[in-house]
């Protein structure tokens, strides 16, 4: 008997930080960064980019099919944030090989973010890709310092 694959949704939750971001000219932003990769970025920042980072914290984000779910347990949980993930695969034949890249950006970013994300990532060579965006929550994110905001 044939039996369909189902993906189990709360798979799709993980672990990100929210961290402050203050660039070389001064200007405070906020950056979303997978939990799993957050050191690595952070040092990638600071050592090429020049940015200082801090007020980091650990949240969960969901997508917002579970997190309606259960959106009583998670509202006592802290405050919550509209977070969307940005997934981008595109395929290169430069070395053939199909990249991956995921992103998590505040709700109202969406367009631009998805923007500098196609510019930053495609290189003119590189087969069509595309931006899958999954619109979820951030649970338990605390205010960060006066003066920042997404980015």
């Amino acid at each position: 008997m044939d039996r369909a694959i189902v993906p189990n949704p709360t798979t799709e939750h993980c672990l990100v930080v929210l961290a402050a971001v203050v660039n070389r000219r001064g200007e405070t932003s906020e950056r979303f960064v997978d939990a799993e990769y957050f050191d690595l970025w952070r040092i990638a920042m600071r050592e090429r980019h020049g940015l200082q980072i801090s007020d980091w914290q650990t949240l969960l984000w969901l997508p917002l099919s579970e997190y309606r779910r259960h959106a009583r347990l998670f509202a006592r949980q802290g405050p919550v944030r509209d977070v969307t993930r940005l997934e981008l695969s595109h395929f290169d034949p430069r070395d053939r090989r199909t990249h991956h890249t995921t992103r998590y950006v505040a709700r109202e970013l969406v367009p631009e973010a998805a923007v500098r994300l196609e510019a930053h990532l495609w290189h003119p060579r590189s087969m069509d890709g595309q931006i899958i965006p999954t619109e979820g929550k951030v649970v338990g994110a605390q205010a960060l310092p006066d003066g920042l905001h997404a980015a």
